[in-house]
Parts: C-alpha cells; sequence; structure tokens
C-alpha cells in the first residue's frame, strides 16, 4: 500500500446524488491532493453520479467505482477497502463534511502521540440541509480540545455492561467518522474478508472487528468530521428506524440471506435490537464471545421499551420475568434512568466547564456553508 497520501476519505452513497455531488465537490475544493484521496463508491440505480463529477476524477485524487448490485449498505462500504492507499482512512456519508484542517491536525498529534485511531467522540458537529426538517441550521455542541487515550478491551465491556447498544457514548475506535490507520484496516480485511458487510449496522459491526486489533484510541475532543441530515437520509432515518417495520421485512437486511439471529438480543425490530444484534455478531466473528458474559440484556430490554413502549410484553418474555411483572420492570427501568442521568450530567459538566459555548447558526444552504464556518473556527 503506498503511503504519500495521509488520508483516504470514502463516501459510500446510493440513489443521493444531489448531496453526494456537493459534499464531492467541497472536498475537491477544501482538500489537498497531495495529502488526500477521495474514494466513491456508488449503488444507486444508475450511475448518473458519474456523469456529474466525471470531470475531476483522475484516480489519484477522486476515485469512482460503480455497482448496481443488490448490496446491503456494509457491502457497498466494504468495496472501498481494496481502493485504500492513504495512511490513515476515514468514512462518511454523502451529506456529511470534515474539518477542511483535517490533514494539520492530524500531522500535529502525531507529532506528540503514536496512534492507530483517532475520533473526535462527545464534540459534536451537527449540519441540516436546506430543505430538511430543521432547513439549513448547524449546531456545534461544546468542545474542550482535551486529548485522552482509552482502552478499547475496557471500553467495549463498558458497552457490554450498558446493553451492547449506544456505542456512541464509549470512546472505541471507528472508521465512520472516526479515523484509523489504513494497514490495520486492510489487515482486518484480509483476515476476515469483510469490514463492514456482516453487520446489520455496518459501523457498529466494523467498531468491534477493529477492537480486535486496536487496544488504544486517541480521542480528540474537538470537531473532525460534520454529521449531515439532508431531506433524503432524513427519509431514510425514518425507514429504518420505524418501530412499525416487521424485523423480516427491515431495510437493514438488504443483500443478506439466511441470517441468524442471537439469543442475546430480542427477535423485534428497533434500533437498539440491530446495534445489539451486530456487536453481538461481531464479537463472534473475532473469536471474542467470552465477553459476551458482561451483556446486560436488563439494560438493551430497557432501552427497547423506553423508544417503544408497545414491546413490554416481548420484553417481559425476553428477560423470562415471572413473578411482580410490572414492578421487576419499572425497578429496571429506574435502575437505567439513574445511570443514564448521571452519564448526561458528567458530558454536560464537561462542556460547562471546560468548553466553548454552544453555537447554533442558521441560514445555511449546504455542508460547504457549514465547513467555511468550522475552516474559521480552527483559525
Amino acid at each position: 500500500m503506498a503511503t504519500n497520501k495521509i488520508l483516504s476519505i470514502i463516501i459510500p452513497t446510493r440513489n443521493r446524488e444531489e448531496t453526494a455531488i456537493i459534499t464531492i465537490n467541497t472536498l475537491y475544493k477544501f482538500l489537498s491532493k497531495e495529502d488526500c484521496e477521495i474514494i466513491i463508491t456508488d449503488n444507486s440505480d444508475t450511475n448518473t453520479l458519474y456523469d456529474k463529477i466525471k470531470s475531476i476524477i483522475d484516480n489519484d485524487f477522486i476515485k469512482y467505482t460503480y455497482s448496481n448490485e443488490i448490496l446491503s449498505t456494509g457491502m457497498n462500504f466494504d468495496r472501498a477497502i481494496p481502493l485504500i492507499t492513504g495512511e490513515f482512512c476515514c468514512f462518511i456519508g454523502d451529506d456529511d463534511g470534515i474539518n477542511p484542517h483535517i490533514i494539520n491536525i492530524i500531522k500535529q498529534l502525531k507529532k506528540k502521540y503514536k496512534f492507530d485511531s483517532l475520533i473526535d467522540n462527545k464534540s459534536t458537529v451537527r449540519f441540516c440541509w436546506k430543505g430538511s426538517i430543521n432547513n439549513g441550521t448547524l449546531d456545534i455542541d461544546p468542545y474542550t480540545n482535551k486529548i485522552e487515550i482509552y482502552d478499547t478491551q475496557k471500553e467495549v465491556i463498558k458497552l457490554l455492561k450498558d446493553g451492547g447498544a449506544e456505542y456512541q457514548k464509549y470512546s472505541l475506535p471507528k472508521l465512520y467518522h472516526g479515523f484509523v490507520k489504513s494497514d490495520i484496516v486492510l489487515s482486518i480485511y484480509k483476515t476476515y474478508g469483510h469490514i463492514f458487510s456482516l453487520g446489520i449496522s455496518p459501523d457498529l459491526y466494523a467498531v468491534i472487528l477493529l477492537t480486535s486489533k486496536i487496544k488504544k484510541v486517541l480521542v480528540y475532543n474537538h470537531p473532525l468530521t460534520i454529521s449531515g441530515s439532508s431531506k433524503k437520509s432524513e427519509n431514510t432515518h425514518r425507514s429504518t428506524t420505524s418501530s412499525t417495520i416487521s424485523i423480516e421485512n427491515a431495510p437493514h437486511f438488504r443483500g443478506f440471506h439466511n441470517y441468524k439471529w442471537s439469543s442475546y438480543v430480542p427477535f423485534i425490530y428497533s434500533p437498539y435490537t440491530v446495534w445489539a444484534e451486530s456487536c453481538v455478531h461481531a464479537l463472534n466473528m473475532i473469536g471474542e464471545d467470552d465477553k459476551l458474559r458482561f451483556m446486560n440484556k436488563k439494560i438493551l430490554g430497557i432501552q427497547i421499551i423506553q423508544r417503544d413502549p408497545k414491546y413490554q410484553k416481548e420484553i417481559i418474555n425476553f428477560l423470562d420475568i415471572k413473578y411482580n411483572k410490572h414492578f421487576i420492570l419499572k425497578y429496571y427501568r429506574y435502575q437505567f434512568f439513574i445511570n443514564d442521568i448521571i452519564y448526561r450530567i458528567k458530558v454536560k459538566l464537561e462542556r460547562i466547564l471546560h468548553g466553548t459555548p454552544k453555537q447554533h447558526i442558521e441560514n445555511l444552504d449546504t455542508i460547504e456553508d457549514a465547513i467555511l464556518i468550522i475552516q474559521k473556527e480552527d483559525e
């Protein structure tokens, strides 16, 4: 693998050319050809995106690959792995953005730290495209610029004790909106033949696979990427989180055949079951299923019914509560509520005491406007 480039940015896309075109052109404008490459894996019904960006495709800076096969999201992600040549790699969505100073940030951190994975974790930047529900707004959460190193094995156990679903709360290596050494990614890909594609939640599944090789993660509490939300991505989010869908017809199973569901997770459709199932499946894949003894099914069950109360009966059966069912369920919910409040207070206090002011900016059009604001923040 050539390592003259510092960063490979991968943009998987499907039937969202309106935002993809703007995102790709914006990154082309802000990032250095010498230091970066942008890889687009297109699984749209047609390859009209190619026609719109072919003038900037040169296979050294912008790489484009198209397939109209029926692929899961993770399968489309995995198609990019063999094309990566940068020292680090990062996956983002086709309506997301990246801090335009990212190369300088990585270079400066490399002078002080040796790291295989970099995340920003609790510093969040959210941009809602014009035409989306929040219509052209940018929210920048307070960030502290604090740098910390976390043990990934301890973080996996914390995740399991918290139900195995809410991985965003923990300091774990990630490829989606995170930065990972490409040689590690390629090594895992060589071992298993995939990174994302066997997970119904590809990003969480990949997180767990990464922990098989990455033992420490560098957390920089500073905006590194921008999480975008456009009209089409909101529609996709609603279709993949709606509790009205039966699990048999869930869009997460596109491209899967004869998927075997784990006994650790209730067989119902919820974001929490999709996340937890992916976590369990990945631990089995890397031969670390012994960690599943830490899996707290009670917390997972409560997370599910907190979001979808209609599943209360299914969760009672899943947890095998035989006596005083509603009293015991209320007790579990009380425990979960207390722990969740403590976590939220800790995060909020850290931001209040040490963070920058929260920002809310309106009347923006595209991801380029959001990136310009982040650029000025770091100047």
